[in-house]
């Protein structure tokens, strides 16, 4: 209200003339945007946000604010000097988004800190869309998702064969053989929705196979409908001779008998989906699953997303498995310029293998839990295969929610002592650090079942 009074008592003058009240109170109460604005103005405009912060009894704070310039404005120092805030310029951010940048460019969604430094990319993204039992953290690749998305309605396109949506693409791009989907569009001018969803039905169609009812709608040579493989592929030579190339299994069927089927079978063809669907059903997910292809079977998931760990150490986990820790051998693979020293063991070079599990400190931690369970043990060479071989058979129920969380348990306090003694030269006594280990571990077991000290340590002494 404050801003329509003093617009309207003409304190405050706007470079257009139309009736814009609201939406000057809008803008005023989420950013100062300066327009035309005279510097003999600049005391109300003070005075307005003052009186707004009496009013609202919210407070704007302008030692945060940012006055900036569009084009040539003069005295914006002064101005700046009025409110008490900075001067600020184009491009910037407000609330994380880029502001006054190409938002097309893929150079402003790279990853960067507040001061422009460049951050370092752990893992691929082609690695995280996997799904988490191969390796990924479960996100969906858009493209793929996309596909499925349209692929339902390529699916339904085949079935819904009455319905007026359907009627209407048939009308304008025809029907192809057996009804399965229109013709090609092949038209390079003007923009489609059907002609989008129609790309993709090759793609579709190889991982379909068709069940057979009247064989009125299946081609006997060109469609999956017996097996994985098209007939004139089984059988070239016939199909070069057959007479009728394109016709459908309802024409050939019967010629030389009628195969033992009902003459008057009137069951319609129906889509079958292959081994990515759930009883002939089509689902995007796992029509999504099907163009996804996966080729990291080897990865202990259950070993890191299965335990009762917290999570910011189960995501520790994962990355100690790919490697991808921020280890003096991984930066320097970067590019980075420095000594590869380990800082535990100060003997051999800093790898992810050798600081949680090969490193003589780290062997200390594992020779104590291990005689604690009472395990003779040869350790593996890498962390992803020490996860996928860290099972033990016959322990009770308590002691096996604490075996599971041991391994992640060992490498967090590890990489702890590591970067204290990396960053604040500090070094922890090997007592003092097997006991930091040892509350650790007693400390997420307290957070997901119930246990005290006591018992905690007789389930460690079995």
């Amino acid at each position: 209200m404050s801003v329509q009074r003093t617009t309207k008592k003409k304190v405050l003058r706007s470079p257009s003339s139309t009736n814009s009240e609201s939406a000057s109170e809008k803008e005023v109460t989420r950013s100062i945007t300066w327009i035309a604005a005279l510097m003999n103005q600049l005391i109300f405009w003070k005075w307005v946000v003052i009186c707004f912060e009496m009013v609202s009894g919210l407070k704007i704070n302008l030692k945060k604010s940012e006055i900036i310039p569009v084009g040539g404005v003069e005295d914006v120092d002064r101005a700046a000097a009025v409110f008490g805030c900075k001067v600020g310029n184009l491009p910037t951010t407000y609330l994380g988004l880029p502001l006054g940048a190409l938002h097309n460019s893929c150079r402003v969604w790279d990853g960067g800190d507040v001061e422009g430094r460049r951050r370092i990319h752990l893992v691929r993204w082609t690695a995280i869309c996997k799904d988490k039992k191969y390796g990924g953290l479960g996100l969906r690749h858009l493209k793929e998702f996309n596909h499925a998305l349209l692929g339902k309605w390529l699916w339904r396109f085949s079935l819904e064969r009455e319905s007026l949506w359907r009627k209407v693409i048939v009308g304008k791009f025809g029907e192809g053989e057996g009804g399965w989907t229109t013709r090609e569009v092949r038209e390079s001018y003007g923009m489609s929705l059907w002609k989008d969803i129609r790309k993709g039905w090759e793609e579709f169609f190889l991982r379909t196979s068709i069940g057979i009812g009247n064989g009125r709608c299946t081609r006997f040579w060109w469609d999956y409908w017996a097996g994985e493989s098209k007939l004139k592929d089984l059988f070239p030579l016939l199909f070069r001779i057959a007479s009728h190339n394109s016709a459908l299994v309802a024409d050939l069927w019967g010629r030389q008998g009628d195969g033992g089927r009902d003459g008057r079978c009137t069951l319609e063809d129906l889509f079958m989906i292959g081994n990515w669907g759930r009883k002939g059903k089509f689902s995007v997910k796992s029509y999504y699953r099907s163009l996804k292809v996966e080729n990291n079977p080897f990865f202990p998931a259950k070993e890191v997303w299965g335990s009762r760990a917290p999570l910011r150490t189960r995501f520790f986990a994962w990355e100690a498995v790919w490697g991808k820790i921020s280890t003096v051998d991984m930066l320097m693979r970067r590019g980075w310029s420095m000594v590869n020293r380990c800082v535990l063991c100060k003997e051999n070079e800093e790898s992810t293998d050798h600081i949680l599990i090969h490193c003589g400190k780290t062997r200390e931690l594992w020779t104590v839990v291990l005689s604690s369970f009472g395990v003779v043990w040869v350790f593996p060479n890498s962390v992803r295969n020490l996860l996928l071989e860290w099972k033990i058979k016959g322990l009770e129920k308590k002691r096996s929610v604490v075996w599971k969380m041991v391994p992640i348990c060992l490498f967090w306090c590890i990489w702890g002592e590591r970067n204290r003694r990396m960053f604040q030269e500090e070094e922890k006594s090997d007592m003092s650090l097997k006991n930091l280990f040892l509350r650790a571990l007693l400390e997420w077991s307290q957070q997901v079942m119930d246990v005290d000290f006591l018992s905690f340590m007789n389930l460690l002494g079995g």
